[in-house]
C-alpha cells in the first residue's frame, strides 16, 4: 500500500476518517484535533450539515449560483474558478435542486438581494 502524503492524511484526518489498514483510528485524535484549530484559525469553520441544514447552499453552490445568475455559462464559471465545467454543472444542478427551480431564468429570484462579485467580461 503507497504511503499517503502527510496534506492528504492530515486532510483526511481533519473528517475523522479511520485507516484500518494501517492499524489507525483518528477521529478522536490530537491530529484532528490540530487540523480543526488550524482552519479555525484561518478564519475558515467546517459546518456540520443537519436535516434542517441540509437545503441551504454550501459556500461553493453559492458562488456559482451568482456567477450563474450573472449570466456567466458554465465555462467561464469553470475557468474563474479553477473547476473543470462538469463539476460547475454538478453544483448547479445541486443548486436548482436546493432552491427548487429548473432553470438560470429563475436564479434572479431565488437568489434577490445576494450580490454577484464578479462582473461578466
Amino acid at each position: 500500500m503507497p504511503a499517503l502524503s502527510f496534506a492528504v492524511h492530515i486532510t483526511l484526518v481533519a473528517f475523522g476518517i479511520s485507516f484500518p489498514a494501517i492499524g489507525h483510528v483518528v477521529a478522536d485524535c490530537d491530529v484532528a484535533q490540530g487540523a480543526r484549530d488550524e482552519l479555525h484559525a484561518t478564519g475558515r469553520t467546517v459546518h456540520n450539515r443537519t436535516l434542517e441544514t441540509r437545503d441551504d447552499l454550501t459556500a461553493q453552490e453559492r458562488q456559482v449560483a451568482l456567477m450563474a445568475r450573472g449570466g456567466l455559462s458554465n465555462l467561464d464559471i469553470a475557468a474563474r474558478l479553477f473547476l473543470s465545467p462538469r463539476t460547475v454543472a454538478w453544483h448547479v444542478r445541486k443548486v436548482f435542486m436546493k432552491l427548487g427551480i429548473r432553470s438560470r431564468r429563475e436564479l434572479t429570484n431565488a437568489l434577490a438581494g445576494a450580490d454577484f462579485p464578479l462582473s461578466r467580461a
